[in-house]
């Protein structure tokens, strides 16, 4: 505990001292320049004098007012039509592949029926050859069983 105290007594405050003196001192100061300048601006000569520097930056105020509500008001239009270009976009994007699909599909159905013709021919090629007979015999009980 003594250690305590003599490091408070020797290195504690002295720096504090030194570090926020100056801080207190500016403080004082501030204080006191803004009471002259309120005692300053209270003088009837001055009110009139600086009333339009007064008006003049409420009206600036204001007009920076309107354009913030100005521009948040854009920043919503502009969101807005970016989200609805973006759903186009999906739409635009969904219908296409929605018509590659159907594209895809009908070229799958041609394919089947043409494979479908082509097996008939080549049945019909094989009869007409002599070489159906041996090579699809049975087939047809087999495929009398799956219907059946």
């Amino acid at each position: 505990q003594i250690a305590n105290l003599v490091f408070i007594q020797l290195v504690e405050i002295p720096h504090m001292s030194k570090t926020y003196s100056n801080r207190r001192s500016q403080i004082a100061l501030r204080r006191a320049v803004v009471d002259q300048f309120d005692k300053v601006a209270s003088i009837p000569a001055v009110e009139r004098a600086t009333k339009p520097l007064r008006e003049q930056a409420a009206r600036g105020r204001q007009a920076a007012g309107a354009n913030v509500i100005a521009a948040r008001q854009r920043t919503v239009e502009v969101t807005q039509q970016i989200s609805e270009g973006g759903q186009a976009v999906l739409q635009n994007i969904h219908s296409h592949n929605l018509s590659i699909q159907g594209r895809a599909t009908t070229i799958t159905e041609q394919a089947r029926t043409r494979l479908m013709s082509l097996d008939s021919e080549v049945v019909d090629f094989l009869n007409r050859k002599g070489l159906g007979d041996k090579l699809f015999a049975g087939s047809d009980d087999d495929e009398i069983e799956a219907k059946g």
